[in-house]
């Protein structure tokens, strides 16, 4: 998940191509907040990837 104050659509995009299945801009209001860390929250721990 990306949570960042810099929202460009080109930014957007590089994420979109790195593989971020989750994007917020901030400020994000919790009514956007909640519905993204729901759905992150139902897939499988598998499908994210470690970071270093």
């Amino acid at each position: 998940m990306v949570l960042t104050a810099y929202d460009t659509p080109g930014l957007r995009k590089r994420m979109r191509d790195l593989g971020v299945s989750f994007y917020l801009a901030k400020p994000a209001e919790l009514r956007e907040l909640v519905p993204v860390v729901a759905n992150m929250l139902s897939k499988p721990f598998s499908n994210f990837a470690a970071t270093a």
